[in-house]
């Protein structure tokens, strides 16, 4: 090198004849060709230098080279072959921020839609992602969508299905849907019916005598009872549509009923009955020459 510092050099040129080779070699070895110790370790430090400095960029491409890119298991193509990837579909976008590259997959309705199985009492419907459109049909269904929520009312009032509770003060029903109760006012319950509700059966048990009014009505009956049954849609809006019950009537005796104590049930007019109100949807049934000492109970059906 003679002499000279080509650590700071951009360009070096080494004249063919600077390196005076030698063999070396000993006993058993193959013979090799080596330089001087000096210029050799001068040519390798002006190389780190050199990269140091930005001159020389050494860059590796095999991670690439290992990479087997796939669909659903299935190769595409030979590892290593791909030089761009490229993100598309509706809705999707790809960033990069410094080294980092972020995907954005937007949730998909039509993805989780494939996976549901509609069935009607579990009997499949077709296969599962086969619906596209849901329609609701039949009398008193509607359907409807606010924001992101589908709304489905169902008019209960002809359905098939009963149900029997407790509509208070000691009445007890038959009917197709829920929400009738039953208030005493004066001698007087009235049986208020939902909208859209059909009562099918009544229950009224008197346990004594508080509600049986002794003092004679308007029509000179007394020791009386009222039953107004308030709201019977599509009935008694008069005398021409009037829809009168069927009442059954069970007295009791001191005790539990057994053949020596027979509790009588009689559908006579005995106590009297009578229709005394009709109109507005509703009607009313009064009782009377009641004597209740044990208690009582009476069944309306045909409501």
């Amino acid at each position: 090198m003679n002499g000279n510092n080509y650590l700071d050099e951009k360009d070096i040129v080494f004249p063919r004849n600077v390196f005076k080779l030698k063999r070396t070699s000993s006993f058993g070895e193959i013979k090799t060709l080596a330089g001087p110790g000096n210029e050799g370790l001068n040519l390798l430090k002006w190389i780190n230098n050199q990269i140091v400095l930005g001159n020389i960029n050494i860059t590796a491409s095999t991670g690439q080279e290992a990479i087997q890119f796939q669909d659903e298991g299935t190769n595409l193509g030979t590892s290593g072959t791909v030089e761009t990837v490229d993100f598309t579909g509706e809705g999707v976008t790809a960033t990069r921020t410094g080294n980092k590259i972020t995907v954005n997959i937007p949730v998909n309705s039509e993805v989780y839609q494939s996976l549901i199985q509609f069935q009607n009492e579990g009997v499949d419907l077709g296969s599962a992602g086969d619906v596209e459109t849901i329609d609701f049909v039949g009398a008193g269904v509607n359907a409807s969508i606010t924001g992101s929520v589908l709304t489905v009312e169902i008019d209960s009032s002809g359905s098939t299905q009963l149900y029997e509770y407790d509509a208070t003060d000691g009445l007890r029903v038959v009917a197709t849907g829920e929400g009738i109760n039953a208030s005493w006012t004066s001698g007087t319950l009235t049986v208020s019916i939902p909208t859209d509700v059909i009562l099918i059966s009544a229950r009224l048990s008197l346990s004594d005598g508080t509600n049986v009014q002794s003092s004679a009505d308007a029509g000179g009956a007394s020791n009386w009872i009222k039953i107004k049954f308030d709201n019977t849609t599509g009935y008694n809006t008069s005398v021409s549509d009037m829809k009168v019950p069927s009442v059954q009537k069970c007295f009791y005796a001191a005790g539990s009923p057994s053949v020596s104590n027979a509790f009588s049930i009689d559908i006579d007019n005995n106590p009297n009955m009578a229709v005394v109100g009709v109109g507005l949807n509703s009607i009313t049934i009064r009782i009377w020459n009641l004597i209740i000492p044990n208690g009582a109970q009476f069944t309306f059906n045909g409501i």
